[in-house]
């Protein structure tokens, strides 16, 4: 493929390519390049946000470029300070090692194994003596890492900043060294850690490699960076009504950025979404159930994703139910005022706030069949109020 081809394909769907000069050259090298994307098995699974990436290095190595999937199992244990307010709480090698075996099964529903390699990090940074360790410290200045926006706020805010988190860029970049990486992807978030490797690079006389950032996938919030620590993120592994189900809670003002970064759908189809949510001529409501419906489809397929939007349907769009006879009782020492999550809470119809949140956003949860919308909603109970979820969840108040 000819380079102006191969760098539309980089530079498709990317935010920014540090060194892109550079990039052209490698390219004229007309030889597979080294392409690196690391992830820290910091949870058990992989969520819809990481397929970002992972959605780029398939299309990369659909055109011949050479991918090195790399888990973070070292760095886990060091923890990745980018984004924190306070110290991020480090892993143990079980728990790390067991979050990382479900990694590569689901990361392979996108990329094809026989031409992916998959590295653990922790097999070079567990063996560098320190001697070595030293004289690549002595690459990096104090000044220079609190450059890092992190640092900066929480050095201004008096947070405490631990040693070991300034080592976490310098071991990433060190990823690079081993692997001898060419071009490394990751979030904008991660552009620092990115450019470190450059500098260590440098210091080892190994080209230096080309830094691609991609937008960030925002959770199920629409405000934060999908994150399962945030309780805001659609895991791959879940089921598709739960999938869709999560989506539905996504506000209609994020549906553009989703259906941008996690959908296949054509680039024109898309605009043309986007521009319908803008101007009031696509209902929000479909919109949200059909990009519920792309998106099971994508990891699972398209019977059951038609099948979840219609349980969705079913369960939650009626207005209309039938209350059981025999349901489940919460009984209640006064009548003093409740938020509603609460009491969701400790009937047991949720198993979390987030998930009663959750079923707010979604318009499932309900009190006396009337429809709650306010996540911070007050109820002062009364004696045989029904609260609810769906058509099938109810629990009788009982003062």
């Amino acid at each position: 493929m000819d380079i102006t081809k191969q760098l539309e394909i980089f530079k498709r769907g990317t935010v920014h390519i540090e060194c892109e000069d550079e990039l052209i050259e490698k390219l004229k090298e007309d030889r597979p390049l080294r392409i690196k994307w690391g992830i820290d098995p910091s949870s058990p699974d992989i969520h819809i946000g990481h397929m970002v990436p992972i959605r780029k290095l398939k299309e990369l190595q659909d055109i011949g470029h050479h991918i090195d999937f790399l888990i973070g199992d070292f760095t886990a244990m060091v923890g990745d300070p980018t984004g924190r307010i306070k110290t991020r709480p480090p892993l143990s090698r079980d728990k790390v090692m067991k979050n990382a075996k479900t990694y590569t099964d689901q990361a392979f529903r996108v990329l094809d194994p026989d031409k992916t390699k998959i590295s653990y990090n922790g097999d070079w940074l567990s063996k560098i003596e320190m001697p070595e360790f030293m004289r690549i410290c002595a690459q990096f200045t104090v000044a220079r890492m609190m450059e890092r926006d992190t640092f900066e706020k929480r050095w201004k805010e008096n947070i405490s900043i631990h040693l070991h988190e300034f080592f976490y860029c310098i071991f990433t970049a060190y990823d690079s060294i081993a692997l001898r990486t060419d071009v490394e992807i990751g979030g904008t978030e991660q552009l620092f850690n990115l450019l470190q490797s450059r500098t260590l690079q440098s210091y080892y006389g190994h080209p230096l490699q080309v830094c691609m950032t991609l937008p960030l996938l925002v959770g199920t919030d629409g405000q934060e960076k999908m994150s399962k620590s945030l309780d805001n993120a659609i895991g791959l592994t879940e089921s598709p009504s739960e999938m869709f189900g999560k989506v539905m809670s996504i506000p209609d003002d994020a549906m553009g950025i989703f259906y941008e970064l996690v959908t296949y759908l054509d680039i024109s189809e898309i605009e043309r979404i986007k521009a319908g949510l803008a101007d009031g001529s696509l209902h929000p409501m479909e919109m949200k159930k059909r990009l519920g419906e792309e998106i099971v489809k994508i990891y699972h397929s398209a019977d059951e994703a038609k099948k979840a939007r219609e349980e969705f349907e079913r369960v939650f769009s009626s207005t209309s139910f039938e209350i059981p006879d025999e349901i489940p009782e919460l009984k209640l020492d006064s009548s003093e005022p409740k938020r509603i999550v609460d009491l969701a809470l400790q009937s047991g119809i949720v198993k979390s706030k987030s998930e009663a949140r959750r079923k707010i956003r979604e318009g499932a949860l309900r009190v006396n069949g009337e429809k709650v919308d306010d996540e911070m909603m007050e109820i002062t109970p009364s004696d045989g109020d029904i609260i609810s979820v769906g058509k099938r969840l109810f629990v009788r108040l009982k003062i």
